[in-house]
């Protein structure tokens, strides 16, 4: 198998400072983006193994087309051996690198279609250039492969997880946390692809519910009169709330990893999700609770059981030995041509299941604005007004 470093890259190094063996592109370069915090832990691990790797981000108030042309001036001065970046916004487009190594994060252009919007064709047109020109293409996990098909044209795909920051666990928490004290988080953005549309489960856990998020969560929460504790989560504090008697909740139609999932259950706090989702594949605990697709009613009795349930000092060593073996197939995917996973079917009823209910959401959004033209028409149009004002202020920067 070829790896990505050169048999005399020590010699390369002492001719050239500027020798960057494995470039990451950031597009988005924020702290809550589950691709900047993929991408950061990647260097981390990759240098901690010898690699010599380097993160280009974008710039907050920089254009996308901006930083593409900074790629390839950086690209341009620097002796770089291979360069990864993500599929979505098509970043390498201005590279004529002969290793560029595009990952499946899922493209925007995916979720518009999974929930019935239409796609835009010319930024899906890029995507595809990006991943035709790679010498390799690679997902983090099977379901980011299928779901990508749906728009994309991928002949050959490497299938190997994120990596995962170990969290060194203290014995004395573990050591007969009552259940009862139990509390159930659900943390994500305001966002009905993080599964806002399961009412229910919201509503059974009303008084036991602790939402952590973004102002439009809020909104959802405040639209719905659900009367549940509100946790701003710009700043990712939320992981120090989190104790082994705790439950996250992840209803999400799909996620190709989720970072919320994982970083819950390094810290041993147990995770009730669907079992369709990307992170699944990999990970096989008694603290990851997989409820049927999309399945309400066993969902929430999942949760109910995750509360009841006990961690032990033997779970917890049993989940850093998981973490091994998730950062061991990581790196081996990084630097060979490497396809790991556990087969699964996925198949078009989950398709069919992820749209159905993205249109029950539109249907419910709608009949909420229905109601709210009826109850103060003026109101109504004066809200529109302004937000399609703000839009507009937006796309002009």
């Amino acid at each position: 198998m070829q790896k990505y470093i050169d048999v005399n890259r020590m010699e390369r190094r002492k001719r050239n400072d500027k020798l960057i063996e494995y470039l990451l592109i950031d597009p988005f370069n924020s702290y809550n983006s589950g691709v900047t915090q993929y991408i950061l832990l990647s260097d981390k691990i990759l240098k901690s193994k010898g690699t010599r790797s380097f993160v280009l981000a974008k710039d907050i108030n920089e254009t996308l087309e901006g930083f593409c042309c900074r790629i390839a001036t950086f690209v341009k001065e620097n002796t770089v051996l291979e360069i990864e970046a993500p599929e979505t916004l098509a970043t390498t487009r201005y590279l004529t690198h002969e290793k560029i190594h595009i990952r499946l994060h899922l493209s925007r252009q995916v979720g518009r279609y999974l929930q019935g919007f239409p796609i835009d064709y010319k930024s899906a047109y890029l995507e595809q250039n990006e991943i035709n020109k790679a010498y390799r293409v690679s997902a983090p996990s099977q379901i980011a492969l299928f779901l990508s098909k749906k728009i994309f044209n991928i002949k050959k795909c490497d299938i190997y997880p994120n990596p995962v920051e170990a969290i060194p666990n203290k014995i004395s928490c573990f050591q007969g946390v009552a259940s009862s004290n139990g509390k159930i988080y659900f943390i994500g953005r305001g966002d009905s692809l993080k599964g806002l549309m399961f009412l229910k489960i919201f509503k059974v856990f009303e008084n036991n519910i602790i939402c952590v998020g973004d102002s439009n969560l809020l909104k959802f929460l405040n639209k719905n009169n659900l009367n549940v504790k509100f946790i701003n989560g710009k700043d990712r504090k939320y992981l120090s709330l989190l104790t082994s008697s705790d439950v996250v909740i992840i209803p999400s139609l799909f996620e190709t990893w989720s970072m919320v999932a994982v970083e819950s259950l390094t810290r041993s706090v147990k995770v009730v999700t669907w079992n369709h989702l990307g992170f699944c594949e990999f990970f096989y605990s008694p603290l990851l609770f997989k409820a049927n697709f999309p399945n309400e009613d066993e969902f929430i009795d999942l949760v109910k059981k995750a509360l009841c349930f006990k961690v032990s000092d033997k779970l917890v060593m049993d989940m850093n030995c998981n973490i091994n073996n998730i950062n061991k197939f990581f790196f081996k995917g990084v630097t060979e041509n490497y396809f790991c996973f556990k087969n699964r079917y996925y198949d078009e009823v989950l398709i069919r299941n992820i749209k159905n209910i993205s249109k029950k959401g539109r249907k419910n959004r709608f009949k909420s604005l229905t109601r709210k033209f009826f109850a103060s028409p003026i109101q109504f149009w004066r809200d529109s007004f302004v937000v399609r004002f703000l839009k507009k202020i937006k796309n002009k920067k």
